[in-house]
């Protein structure tokens, strides 16, 4: 999602993991873009009512994704949000971090990693939400 006051150090929801703690400190940013953007347009600054639109539809963005998850303490704790393409690589980034270079040795190579990655999503709740253009993101999140 680009969107407004992008810069190269900010995340996407594009982007394969995204920490809950970084939705919220986008959702404050955008918050006081709003804000001075709605000030600017009621001193008719045309630049600044011109970027209201899109400021609003991606803090409302982030804020749904929030809404989704942030009612029962995980979201203040930390929580890493996983694209749904992103699924089979991180699922094999937690089996090497959990069993390290075992993974290349029996009895690691006699397992079915398909199943083992399914398996896995049994501990991670769906969420889906859409961006500032309407498009629709999958994401897994620890349940």
């Amino acid at each position: 999602m680009t969107g407004p006051a992008m810069d190269d150090d900010c995340f996407s929801m594009d982007d394969n993991c995204i920490s809950s703690r970084d939705v919220d400190d986008r959702i404050l940013h955008l918050a006081a873009l709003r804000d001075d953007a709605r000030e600017g347009a009621a001193r008719g600054e045309e630049e600044h009512a011109g970027s209201l639109p899109g400021i609003e539809a991606e803090l409302a963005a982030w804020e749904q994704m929030k809404a989704a998850l942030g009612n029962d303490g995980r979201w203040a704790n930390g929580i890493t949000l996983i694209q749904d393409h992103y699924w089979n690589k991180y699922a094999n980034e937690v089996a090497h971090d959990l069993l390290g270079d075992a993974m290349d040795e029996w009895p690691c190579t006699l397992i079915n990693w398909t199943d083992a990655r399914r398996a896995l999503r049994q501990y991670y709740q769906e969420v889906i939400v859409s961006d500032a253009q309407g498009e629709g993101h999958l994401f897994w999140a620890r349940a």
